[in-house]
C-alpha cells in the first residue's frame, strides 16, 4: 500500500464507506498490521483485505470469479466475503457469510484504480516484462502489464456483477492517472509491445508510466462508451417509480434525451504528488556499468533536486482529496450530458462530473494521445487488440463489452 492509497482509504472510511483493498498476499504480516491499524486510526471496522495480486492475472481472474460467484474467500481474520463491500451508510449483516444468506451479495458501488509502486521503475534499473502475464514467451512490459492489462481484465470481469444491478444505482469506475502521461506519447506504442523477461536499463522511467496511463486514458473512454451502448439497450427503469418520471423517456425517439449508463467511468489525475508520483522513480540505484557516465549524472542531479521535489511537488493529502473528489461528488445527470453533446463545450458550464473525461484540479483536461486513438473507431481498435491480448494471456473469457 503506498502513502495515497492509505490516506485514501482513510478518508473513505471516515465517509463510511465499506472498503476492500486488494492486495497480493491477504496473509502478510504488514497487511494485517495496516489493516489492523487502519481501523483503529479510523475507528471503522468495515476495512477488510482481499487477495488480489495486480501484477498477475490469474490472481485477477480468481478473484473476480470468487466475487462474481459470492464465495467465502480464504479465512483470514477480518477478511470479509465478496459481500463485504457497501455503500456508505449500508448495512452490512456478518463479516463473514454465503452470498445465499445476504440477498445483496454482489453490491459494489465503487472500484478505484489507484498507482502502485510495483508498476514503476527506479532509475538505472532493466527494463522487465511481467513474468506473470505472458504466453508463448510474449511477455508484457511491467508497468503495462499492472497499470492496462490487469486493470482491462478485471473491469470486464466484474462487470457481470455490474450490470445485474439496479440501473438507478451510481456506480462508479475512478482511475488515478499518473500526471506523466503527457511524456508518453513517443512510448505509447513500444509500451505495449511483446518483449523478452528483461531489457536495457530504463533512464527515463516516467515515459513508460506515462504510455501505459495513456492506453487506459484511451480504454477508460471507450468503456465509457460501451456502457453507455448497453444502456440505450436496457429497458429497465432508472427510479421506483416506473413510469412517472418525465426526465427518463420510454422510447428514445429522435431529438430524446439519450439513455447513459449508472455505470460512470472517472478517470483523475491527482498531480504531481510527492509519495506516489515523483519520489516513487528516485530510489538510489547505483551507477549501471553498462551505461556509467549517463548514470552517474543522473544520481548526481537526484541528490541535487530531491528537496526540490518535496517543496514543489503535491502533498499527499492534496492528491487524495482530488481522488476522492472523483469517487463521490455529483455525477451529470442524463439531460446535462444531453445539453453538453448538443453544444455546451465549454467546459466551465457542466454541471456534476462527466463520465469517460479525464480530471485534472476539478477540470477536464485533453491528454494528448498518439493521431490513431483521436477517433471513436481508432480507439475501438484500441480496446479489440487489448481485448484480444488479455485473452491469449488469460484464456477463453465472456467479455460483456465485446462488439
Amino acid at each position: 500500500m503506498t502513502p495515497l492509497g492509505l490516506v485514501i482509504i482513510a478518508m473513505l472510511a471516515h465517509q463510511g464507506a465499506h472498503i476492500v483493498a486488494l492486495v497480493p498476499d491477504v496473509e502478510a504480516p504488514d497487511v494485517v498490521q495496516m489493516i489492523e491499524l487502519l481501523r483503529e486510526s479510523t475507528l471503522s471496522e468495515n476495512i477488510f483485505a482481499e487477495t488480489c495480486d495486480m501484477g498477475d492475472l490469474e490472481s485477477v481472474s480468481l478473484f473476480a470469479r470468487r466475487w462474481n460467484e459470492g464465495t467465502r474467500p480464504s479465512a483470514v481474520p477480518g477478511a470479509p466475503s465478496a459481500a463485504g463491500v457497501a455503500a456508505p451508510g449500508a448495512k452490512t449483516q456478518s463479516r463473514h457469510f454465503f452470498p445465499h444468506e445476504v440477498p445483496q451479495a454482489h453490491r459494489l458501488d465503487t472500484i478505484l484504480f489507484l498507482p502502485s509502486d510495483d508498476a514503476t521503475y527506479k532509475l538505472g534499473t532493466p527494463l522487465t516484462g511481467s513474468v506473470n502475464t505472458y504466453a508463448e514467451n510474449e511477455h508484457a512490459e511491467r508497468t503495462y502489464a499492472r497499470d492496462v492489462l490487469a486493470r482491462f481484465h478485471l473491469v470486464n470481469s466484474l462487470l457481470p456483477s455490474l450490470l445485474i444491478l439496479p440501473a438507478n444505482r451510481d456506480i462508479r469506475i475512478v482511475s488515478a492517472v499518473s500526471p506523466w502521461y503527457a511524456a508518453g506519447v513517443g512510448e505509447f506504442e513500444r509500451v505495449a509491445a511483446p518483449m523478452p523477461p528483461y531489457g536495457a536499463p530504463v533512464f527515463q522511467p516516467w515515459t513508460r508510466v506515462g504510455a501505459a496511463a495513456l492506453h487506459w486514458i484511451v480504454l477508460a473512454g471507450e468503456l465509457q462508451r460501451r456502457l453507455n451502448l448497453l444502456a440505450e439497450a436496457d429497458t429497465r427503469s432508472r427510479t421506483k417509480l416506473p413510469g412517472i418520471d418525465i426526465d427518463e423517456p420510454a422510447v428514445h425517439a429522435p431529438g430524446g434525451i439519450p439513455r447513459r449508463s449508472n455505470i460512470s467511468s472517472v478517470l483523475i489525475c491527482p498531480g504531481f504528488e510527492v509519495s506516489s508520483q515523483l519520489s516513487v522513480f528516485l530510489g538510489l540505484v547505483p551507477p549501471v556499468k553498462e551505461h556509467k557516465v549517463q548514470s552517474t549524472v543522473l544520481f548526481l542531479l537526484l541528490v541535487l533536486l530531491y528537496p526540490l521535489l518535496w517543496l514543489f511537488g503535491k502533498p499527499t493529502s492534496r492528491g487524495a482529496d482530488a481522488i476522492v473528489w472523483g469517487a463521490t461528488a455529483r455525477i451529470e445527470s442524463e439531460l446535462d450530458t444531453a445539453r453538453r453533446e448538443r453544444g455546451a463545450n465549454d467546459p466551465r458550464t457542466w454541471t456534476g462530473i462527466a463520465a469517460g473525461h479525464l480530471y485534472r484540479d476539478g477540470r477536464v483536461v485533453t491528454a494528448p494521445v498518439t493521431a490513431r486513438c483521436t477517433s471513436a473507431q481508432g480507439a475501438s481498435a484500441l480496446w479489440d487488440e487489448t481485448e484480444a491480448r488479455v485473452e491469449r494471456l488469460v484464456g477463453t473469457i465472456q467479455w460483456p463489452l465485446h462488439k
